[in-house]
């Protein structure tokens, strides 16, 4: 018998159009059959993945106290071939580079995990071999996470206007500019309203003289090279348009949005 899961939502997710209950009234009638000796031996077995390794204590306890299995047999997720790379990277919590892996670890090192006999963990004690998540060098990928760290660094800020006047104030910049006028560069620039030495946006992909009211300059122009200040929002392509900013002639401090917010520099 495999149940994988006594929490309905669990098993539902796992065993797709199972009926929880019903396999529940088959196990305590496999029980009943057991305890009358007409079967020799009843096993029940987890497949361990993400959705269900938390229950493993649990999975085993239920399985032989409520169920009366003789044992319970529990067996890491492979891939035959029916999941995609992404879906069993995400299974995987063998995988040293998962997220879970630890919290895993820890689980399978409770006693009630270890009652030899009883319970048998077929390849569960060994890690797989460490694979990263699939697709994390894309520039997509890329985006999305340096655009996650960014907003999270910048929640944990009490004042966010402050912490970009403290930091121009500290520089002793006279010229600065935003570099990426999007929503992102938007916000920076609210954060800077009313500071006589912010002088507005660069961005070398937009062709308008200003954006809300404020400059808006292109890459190559004195603005450029006279900034001794420059804020960069697109913070997953920082080391590009640095290198840009650079070869336009800026000779000033190019700082990256999530070192101002986490206070790196």
């Amino acid at each position: 018998m495999t149940t994988n899961s006594y929490t309905p939502a669990i098993y539902e997710a796992i065993s797709r159009h199972g009926n929880l209950e019903k396999l529940k009234k088959n196990e305590l009638f496999m029980r009943k059959l057991r305890d009358d000796g007409k079967l020799n031996k009843i096993s029940n077995a987890m497949v361990i993945q993400e959705r269900n390794f938390h229950e493993i204590p649990d999975f085993i306890k239920t399985s032989l106290d409520t169920y009366g299995f003789d044992n319970v047999i529990l067996r890491p997720v492979y891939n035959w071939g029916n999941l995609t790379e992404e879906e069993y990277w995400f299974k995987d919590v063998l995988n040293p580079l998962h997220p879970y892996h630890e919290q895993y670890k820890k689980i399978i090192e409770q006693p009630i995990v270890r009652d030899n006999p009883r319970v048998y963990n077929f390849g569960g004690e060994m890690d797989h071999e460490p694979k990263p998540m699939p697709g994390k060098n894309t520039p997509e990928y890329q985006k999305l996470a340096g655009y996650f760290e960014m907003f999270k660094a910048w929640l944990k800020r009490d004042d966010n206007r402050q912490t970009f006047r403290d930091f121009v104030q500290k520089s002793g910049a006279q010229n600065v500019l935003i570099y990426g006028a999007g929503d992102v560069g938007q916000a920076v620039a609210r954060m800077l309203a009313g500071n006589p030495h912010f002088h507005g946006y660069v961005d070398q992909f937009r062709q308008e003289c200003e954006v809300g009211g404020i400059s808006l300059h292109p890459l190559y122009s004195d603005a450029v090279r006279q900034a001794d200040l420059v804020f960069v929002t697109p913070v997953h392509v920082f080391c590009d348009i640095e290198r840009d900013l650079r070869g336009a002639g800026c000779q000033g401090q190019i700082v990256c949005l999530t070192d101002v917010l986490t206070g790196a520099c």
